[in-house]
């Protein structure tokens, strides 16, 4: 699965892992995106 990495209301690329759940990848694109706040 994976998701897409919003900012600011923009896509601007996906986080993903393969063969990962939607939950798991949701719970890294969290991680990725309280990085970049």
């Amino acid at each position: 699965g994976g998701v897409p990495l919003l900012w600011q209301g923009v896509v601007v690329g996906g986080i993903g892992s393969s063969g990962g759940s939607p939950e798991a990848d949701l719970s890294v694109c969290a991680a990725g995106v309280a990085a970049l706040a």
